[in-house]
Formats: structure tokens, C-alpha cells, sequence
């Protein structure tokens, strides 16, 4: 008798494990590293929520998502009881061939709890038949040297006859190890032949890769929500327009790739070599020749180039001790082309007299197409500095002062110039003659509180004027996915767009809405609406804004 009360409750319970809980795997039998859909399909009473909870062997989840709910409404004796089936799709990957189970399953369902025996899924080494959209990441190159560019596009390819109706990035790849840029590229999809099928491909993802150390690196795959229709018409022949099959959706990922980094050849390593690996050219610029003691020096030196620029540290151009370094700036702009320009602006103080003649600075790079160093030398030419306490009679004084008059009784007339410039150079000299010091602690004094005041308003009014309207169309129009970036880069120099928030001086509740908009603008690019807007929050870009210029207030207080 006991016997029989517990085999009809086990075929209780599994009645209702089918009527309350369904589980289908599409498709049937997928292939490894491939991704398929579990369905889980909950039958609940109210506004019930189930907990959904299972053991995965051989299938790692890369999503889930609830794709709807169907209500029923019943009436039995004038009572009326509506009951629910929520649906929640798991997309997973197999990465073994073989068997794969899912064990241990169970669902909450208020103080109910639904049972479902181990589902066994059996995974294919190979498909069947060729896939019909796929994605594929593409590189440049398989082995390079640290610090050499690597280009990898992420493609999309759907047969011919399919047409895509949305793409959208689940996971992006991750690319932990290299130094990245990432470039918003506009290319037309392109038909191409793969397999012996026309296919129409389109990029989806563009990244440059630095490595900075050798070893074996992996480009991680990206993870596509594919949205599409099959456009084949069989009866196009026969005068009618049919379409076959409605709309479906798939997921798609690439394969990952490896790549091998290999160190800068050791032997003969130039003292000069800049750490720079790909075609650079180098350019120098300064602002004339000669100068007075403690009047700036500035020096441009611009290098454009592939390689990896953003770890490029230019040395010091001017190492004499008679001159001091007093300012050093960086300016990094990427172009469409990947390569990328960085400038660097050298502010130079002459603290005594000088006569520098045929000044020249070589720079070496790595060209990984011939494995050999390159030397480019650039010339400076001669630098004067006078008018400082060494006695040095220099050119610069020659041309500024006409003959002074020599001590002693006997006058000296003036040479017949056309303006006579000794009264003014007399009360100078009797300055400089009589009370050296005293000249010398106030002139140097002035000059510095001069230069440092005329430099930071130049500086202030230059990057103002060069970027003034970037937080303002933001408050104002909203910001694309272009325009994101920019202000971005404009706040911090080094790192990916995600590391770029993270080093910013704000709230934490801040940096979280500004990586929120970065997910919402990489989507709309993914969707190939790169130049969609969006609102934001007014007063989050003021403070970004006051963070932009917080460094250039001016310190002298003048009354």
C-alpha cells in the first residue's frame, strides 16, 4: 500500500514538471563553440516571479534574457483565476565536442518548487551544413614586435539572400593585455566570396593593438545579436512576390586568434632609440636663435607615425646647465589612417650667456618590414644668449645699443644714426655700472613674474578658444558617439575610453552615468548610428567642464 502512494506521487510530480515546466534547446543538436538557445518556458499564478537555477557541464552562459509572457484568464464558477507562462531564453556555448548536460535543475515559483530530470545535449564536432551568418575577426598580422601596430576588424557576413535588420554587440572583446585605440570606421558592406557563396560583409568592430611586452597574445572574440529575414523568392519566376520566413534572430561569435609578440632584437640597440617601432617622421621647430638671458625658449618637436605614440617620452632637446627645462607639454591627435601625430612643446629659460654653433639631435626607430634601426638627425642650428653678468659682448647687444660713451673726460661723439638712442642707454648703464645687484634681483624678478603671466593667459585663452565648444553643443545638442570621445581625450590623455572616466576627478555615481552613456553610444555605433545624440545630464558636464579648466586659473592676484 505504501508502495503504491509513493509511485503516484513521483507520477504526480512529473505531471507537473510537464505542465508547469518546459525546457527545449535550439537547435537540437548545435556545434561546438557555436552558440544555441535553452528555452525555459515557467508556468506561474499571479504576479509570480520564478527562480530559475541548474548545474552546467560543458556550456558556459553567455546571456539571458526574458523573451515574454502569454497571460490566461479562466472563470469556474464565477471565480476568476489567471495564470501566467514566462519565457526566458539562456544563450550558451559548448566548447567541447561530445555530450553536455544540465543537471541539478529547479524553479521557485512562490512556495512551490518545480523538479525537471537532467536534460543531455549532444554537441557536434562540425556543422551540417555551411553557416548563413557568422562573424569573423580579421588581422593585419599574426606576429609583430612590441610596440608595433596590429589592425583587427571584427566582420559580419550573412549570405547574400539574407537581409540584416539589427546587429547588436553582447560582448565586446575584452583585449586586456594590449594598448588600445579604437576607430569608428564608415565602410560600405562589401559582397565577397567565402566558401564558394557570395557573402555581404560588413565591419562591426575596428581596433589598433599595441603590445608592450613579448610573449603569446589572444585577440578575444565578439559577441553579435543578429537580427534578420531570408529574402529568397522561389516564385519570382512565375510572376509572384512571395518573401520565405519571417523575421529571426541569432547570435554569432568570432574565433579567437592568436599572436605573437616578439622582443626588439637586443644586439645594437642605439642610445637615441625612442622605443618607437613602424614608419615615423620626425620635424623641429623653435621660435628663432637668439634671446636674452631668462627670455623662454620653445621648442617644438613633432613626430607622426604608426607606432604605439601614446608611451613615447621625448628627451629633453637643450641639456646645456645654462639652460633650464622650465615647461614640457604633449599633444596626441589619432587620425582616420591609424597612424597619429604627437607634439611636444619644450619651454626653455637661458639663466646665463651662451653661443651654442651647428646644434643637431638624432632620433631612431624600429622598422619591423627590414628588422633594422633607423636614424633621422635633426638640426637646431645656433643659439645665442646674452645680456646676463659674464662680461660676453654678443651680437644681439651689437644690434639693440648704439657705442656707448667710454669713462674718462674726453667725450665720444655718437655715430651719426638715425635715432640717438644714449639718453635712454645712460641711465641704464649708470644702473648697471653702479648698482649691479640691485638690477640684476629686480630685472631677473620682473622678468619672471612677466613671462609667467603673459604665458598662462596665452595658454588659457589658446585652449579655451580651441575647445570652448565642446561642453557647450553637449549641453545643448546632446553628444554622439564622436563627440563623446572627444571630450573624453580633452580630459585625459592616457587610456581606453573606460579607463579615461575611471581617472577622472569625480563622484563615483557621476562616473557611473557617464560609463552608462559610453554603453549606450557604443551600441547605437554598433547599429551603424554612430552620429545618433543623446541628452545628457546638464549638470554633470558643467562639472566635467570646470574639471577641464580647473588648472588654468590664474594665480597672480592683481589690485
Amino acid at each position: 500500500m505504501i508502495r503504491m502512494v509513493i509511485i503516484l506521487a513521483l507520477m504526480a510530480s512529473l505531471n507537473t514538471w510537464a505542465k508547469d515546466l518546459k525546457i527545449t534547446v535550439d537547435p537540437m543538436r548545435p556545434v561546438y563553440k557555436q552558440p544555441y538557445e535553452i528555452t525555459f518556458q515557467v508556468k506561474v499564478d499571479g504576479d509570480e516571479v520564478p527562480q530559475i537555477r541548474f548545474n552546467p557541464i560543458n556550456i558556459e552562459v553567455i546571456n539571458k534574457r526574458q523573451a515574454g509572457t502569454q497571460t490566461q484568464a479562466t472563470f469556474i464558477n464565477g471565480q476568476a483565476s489567471i495564470n501566467k507562462t514566462i519565457t526566458y531564453i539562456y544563450e550558451v556555448v559548448s566548447n567541447r565536442f561530445g555530450s553536455a548536460y544540465l543537471k541539478d535543475i529547479g524553479v521557485s515559483v512562490g512556495d512551490r518548487e518545480l523538479l525537471h530530470p537532467t536534460v543531455r545535449i549532444s554537441i557536434l564536432e562540425r556543422p551540417k551544413a555551411a553557416k548563413n551568418i557568422f562573424v569573423k575577426a580579421i588581422v593585419d598580422k599574426t606576429e609583430a614586435f612590441v610596440g608595433e601596430s596590429i589592425l583587427v576588424r571584427y566582420f559580419l557576413y550573412t549570405r547574400a539572400d539574407i537581409a540584416v535588420s539589427s546587429t547588436d554587440i553582447q560582448k565586446f572583446p575584452k583585449l586586456n593585455k594590449f594598448l588600445k585605440r579604437f576607430h569608428q570606421e564608415q565602410i560600405v558592406p562589401e559582397r565577397v566570396r567565402h566558401n564558394n557563396q557570395m557573402f555581404v560583409r560588413r565591419v562591426m568592430y575596428t581596433a589598433q593593438l599595441f603590445a608592450e611586452t613579448p610573449g603569446d597574445y589572444t585577440i578575444d572574440p565578439i559577441s553579435l545579436r543578429v537580427g534578420y529575414s531570408n529574402n529568397r523568392d522561389p516564385f519570382s519566376n512565375f510572376g509572384f512576390n512571395i518573401r520565405m520566413g519571417g523575421r529571426k534572430k541569432t547570435t554569432a561569435i568570432s574565433d579567437p586568434i592568436s599572436i605573437e609578440i616578439s622582443p626588439i632584437p637586443g644586439l645594437n640597440i642605439p642610445k637615441n632609440f625612442t622605443g618607437l617601432v613602424g614608419q615615423h617622421n620626425f620635424k623641429l621647430n623653435i621660435n628663432k636663435n637668439k634671446f636674452l638671458v631668462n627670455e623662454p625658449i620653445e621648442i617644438q618637436l613633432q613626430v607622426d607615425g604608426n607606432g604605439s605614440l601614446e608611451l613615447f617620452d621625448a628627451p629633453s632637446v637643450l641639456n646645456q646647465p645654462e639652460i633650464e627645462e622650465f615647461d614640457k607639454k604633449t599633444d596626441l591627435s589619432i587620425r582616420k589612417d591609424f597612424t597619429a601625430t604627437k607634439k611636444v612643446d619644450f619651454t626653455y629659460l637661458g639663466r646665463s650667456n651662451l653661443d651654442l654653433k651647428n646644434l643637431n639631435l638624432k632620433y631612431s626607430f624600429f622598422d619591423p618590414e627590414i628588422k633594422q634601426f633607423k636614424e633621422v638627425t635633426l638640426r637646431i642650428g645656433d643659439i645665442l644668449i646674452s645680456g646676463g653678468t659674464g662680461g660676453l659682448e654678443t651680437e644681439l647687444r651689437q644690434e639693440l645699443e648704439p657705442q656707448i660713451k667710454p669713462s674718462g673726460n674726453k667725450k665720444q661723439e655718437p655715430k651719426n644714426t638715425e635715432f640717438d638712442l644714449n639718453p635712454f642707454y645712460k641711465p641704464l648703464n649708470t644702473l648697471l655700472y653702479s648698482a649691479r645687484q640691485v638690477s640684476i634681483a629686480l630685472g631677473s624678478i620682473a622678468c619672471v613674474f612677466i613671462f609667467f603671466l603673459l604665458k598662462r593667459l596665452y595658454f588659457l585663452f589658446r585652449k579655451r578658444g580651441e575647445n570652448s565648444g565642446l561642453f557647450e553643443r553637449a549641453c545643448r545638442h546632446g553628444v554622439a558617439y564622436k563627440d563623446f570621445v572627444e571630450i573624453l581625450t580633452f580630459l585625459v590623455n592616457e587610456g581606453d575610453l573606460r579607463e579615461k572616466i575611471q581617472n577622472l576627478d569625480i563622484s563615483d555615481k557621476n562616473k557611473s552615468y557617464l560609463l552608462g552613456l559610453l554603453d549606450q553610444l557604443n551600441k547605437y555605433y554598433a547599429d551603424g548610428e554612430g552620429n545618433k545624440k543623446i541628452k545628457v545630464k546638464k549638470k554633470i558636464f558643467k562639472t566635467l567642464e570646470k574639471l577641464a579648466y580647473k588648472d588654468d586659473k590664474i594665480i597672480y592676484e592683481i589690485k
